[in-house]
């Protein structure tokens, strides 16, 4: 008798020890990061990968957030996909940083608890390109649409060819042939965005007017699966479209007969991209297309 009490008394603490591991409840909200707001917002999903580490099924997940401005107040189904799953997808960007609040319960009743914290870097351009007609032998200066980000701001001018400075944002630029340069621009938290600058040469017996008279509409933009490219007052022959992407590598052109151009993404990818429209060696038109 003094032998079986003496098992129960040992193996007694030692099932409550078992159930207490089996039953404690452990969470990952997922690491702290940034989320890149530039011309295609970065996918973050929040949660690790578990998210739960340890604990009874089933399990239930609700995802919390508070933002306030001084008029308006926002929660996390403002921002995720949906705040009742493991792993939600951040669609709205704030423009403060925000923690979100993990709390699961799980089969048993316990209730466990874990936060993650997002820094957004929003950055911002208009959708149209710049261009400039110069005669052989003659220079411009660069610039750019793009704002935002978390400075400091470093720039980098790509081709380097005919640039004063590649690493200046207003560099002063003197190509010899017809140039796209693509402006590079990373904040202090290496999130990047783009934007484009033609320049093109101006040869005796033709004009520098450039678009003059040109009027590029895109639609949508951004694109998601085809968008309509219009080129109102459309009179023109031998008339070319050239698109590039943000390495200026030229990755699509063709003739244009009629005024209408449906664009496919199927046959350009996802990314930002530059499209000029060119005769005969001068650029009549320009724009930035984003594909997502």
């Amino acid at each position: 008798m003094r032998k079986h009490l003496f098992i129960i008394l040992i193996g007694f603490p030692i099932l409550l020890y078992s159930f207490a591991l089996k039953s404690q409840c452990i969470v990952d909200a997922g690491k702290d990061t940034v989320c890149c707001v530039t011309t295609i917002m970065d996918s973050i999903v929040l949660g690790g990968q578990p998210v739960v580490m340890s604990g009874v099924a089933p399990y239930t997940f609700t995802w919390s957030c508070s933002y306030n401005t001084p008029s308006s107040s926002y929660t996390a189904s403002d921002f995720l996909d949906d705040t009742t799953i493991a792993n939600p997808t951040i669609l709205s960007p704030s423009d403060s940083t925000l923690t979100f609040h993990l709390l699961v319960e799980d089969g048993a009743g316990s209730i466990c608890r874990d936060s993650v914290t997002i820094l957004f870097s929003i950055w911002g351009a208009n959708l149209m390109t710049k261009y400039a007609g110069i005669d052989p032998g003659d220079s411009v200066r660069l610039y750019t649409s793009l704002f935002g980000g978390i400075p400091p701001i470093s720039y980098k001018w790509t081709p380097t060819t005919g640039l004063s400075d590649p690493n200046d944002l207003n560099t002063w630029a003197k190509p010899d042939t017809n140039t796209l340069y693509t402006l590079t621009a990373t904040d202090s938290v290496g999130c990047q965005d783009y934007d484009g600058f033609f320049v093109f040469i101006v040869r005796a017996g033709t004009s520098d007017e450039g678009g003059q008279g040109i009027t590029l509409k895109l639609y949508p933009n951004p694109m998601l699966d085809q968008s309509t490219l219009n080129i109102e007052d459309f009179s023109q022959e031998h008339v070319h479209l050239e698109i590039y992407d943000v390495s200026g590598r030229l990755i699509r052109t063709q003739v244009l007969y009629e005024s209408n151009v449906i664009l496919q993404r199927s046959d350009i990818g996802t990314g930002l991209f530059f499209l000029k429209i060119t005769k005969d060696d001068r650029v009549l038109g320009s724009a930035k297309l984003i594909i997502r």
